[in-house]
């Protein structure tokens, strides 16, 4: 009996430790990343006059593609990414003059954080201002949409009455 139940324990040794190895491979190889962002081993040197963007929430590489007048390919190929990007990644982009024609935000305004339920219309009206100068301000596209936590530049409140 006792033959038995050191059998039975060792064999149940082995299937606990088994069981832990897969546990821990099956762990590993599902890994996804979280917030950095996956750049080859020969990582590629910025695009001559493209600097360094901080990628913010609501980001992602087909809005900073669009922004820059690139599909997202192009900024996938000339930052050696192997997927999509998320906040607090760094990336290489063409510089903001690039995106059109003097865009940007006049004096005195301010980056406002896009809320749940806003829409470019609704911020437009709530600042009395008209979509297509904050698309000009913004250096976006009127087809561009927005994720909550996406900032834009808006009149500060003492621009506009």
């Amino acid at each position: 009996m006792s033959i038995l139940r050191g059998l039975f324990n060792a064999a149940l040794a082995m299937l606990i430790a088994a069981l832990v190895v897969t546990a821990l491979l099956l762990h590993s190889s599902s890994e996804q990343p979280t917030g950095t962002m996956q750049i080859l081993e020969t990582r590629c040197p910025a695009p001559d006059g493209w600097g360094a963007h901080l990628v913010q929430v609501g980001e992602n590489l087909d809005i900073l593609a669009d922004l820059a007048g690139l599909e997202p390919a192009e900024l996938v190929i000339a930052n050696c990414l192997e997927w999509d990007v998320h906040p607090g990644d760094s990336i290489y982009i063409p510089p903001p003059a690039s995106y059109g024609d003097d865009c940007g935000p006049p004096p005195g305004w301010q980056l406002y954080e896009i809320q749940v339920g806003d829409s470019l219309s609704r911020i437009a009206n709530r600042f009395l201002v008209s979509e297509a100068e904050l698309w000009h301000a913004n250096c976006i596209s009127e087809s561009m949409t927005f994720s909550p936590g996406f900032r834009i530049y808006v009149p500060s409140f003492s621009t506009k009455p």
